[in-house]
């Protein structure tokens, strides 16, 4: 098992190196400068006092408020990309990661040289906005729950099933579901969207991904999550049901 994450760890910075010529800077929307990061207080001061409240999952909603409260915001779609950078993350997108990788976190003094930085994401420029988005609220995440040694941590997203079933990758996911969807805002929204005469579930997800910013098939989980499962009938993603 040692040797297993000793050879993972070596391929994460193997392929770090490749990727320094092929990354580019995912888009800044109002850039989050180390003042501004401050000013959010999101310190790792604040990051480990969210790790300390988490003793189960039913503590997600309240950390993530407390999250929201503290960046000072709670508009849709919600801006992961600038929490993670007030958090003091790079973030950048590639096109060579392969498609079961949708990002990678890496935390290391070792970077700086190549990326002015020793906290960096890199999300897969192949996947969608909303994909990429999602990817870097589970990497939150992981930064929050996960990464006890603030100074070197790596990990990767892989979407296969036997690593999605993993309790920290399942937990991320879950964090990133109820970061960019809070559960009584989406059911709000869905509630709304069902008044709508002669409105069909495929529109009904389609509008949801679109005002939160969220991936479709993130949405049709959250809608079996929250119950809703009536709205999945006829659309394409009943498989979640399975899941």
């Amino acid at each position: 098992m040692l040797l297993f994450f000793i050879l993972v760890l070596l391929l994460l910075i193997i392929s770090i190196s490749i990727l320094i010529i092929t990354l580019s800077k995912i888009p800044k929307k109002g850039r989050i400068t180390m003042t501004e990061a401050i000013k959010y207080g999101m310190t790792n001061e604040f990051v480990n006092s969210l790790r300390i409240s988490y003793k189960k999952d039913d503590d997600l909603k309240e950390i993530i408020a407390k999250l929201l409260d503290k960046f000072g915001t709670h508009d849709y779609p919600i801006p992961v990309e600038n929490i993670l950078r007030a958090m003091g993350f790079s973030i950048f997108a590639s096109n060579t990661l392969e498609p079961n990788i949708s990002a990678f976190i890496a935390v290391d003094d070792k970077l700086i040289k190549d990326f002015n930085n020793n906290k960096i994401v890199v999300a897969n420029k192949n996947d969608s906005v909303e994909h990429q988005r999602f990817a870097i609220a589970h990497e939150i995440a992981h930064w929050i729950f996960d990464c006890k040694d603030q100074n070197r941590f790596y990990d990767t997203y892989n979407t296969d099933t036997d690593h999605t079933n993993i309790p920290t990758e399942y937990r991320a996911n879950k964090f990133a579901a109820e970061l960019m969807m809070p559960t009584s805002d989406f059911i709000d929204y869905i509630n709304t969207m069902k008044k709508n005469e002669g409105i069909s579930n495929n529109e009904i997800i389609n509008n949801t991904s679109t005002y939160f910013g969220a991936p479709k098939t993130a949405v049709a989980r959250r809608l079996k999550e929250t119950g809703l499962t009536d709205l999945l009938k006829k659309t394409g993603y009943e498989y979640v049901l399975d899941n």
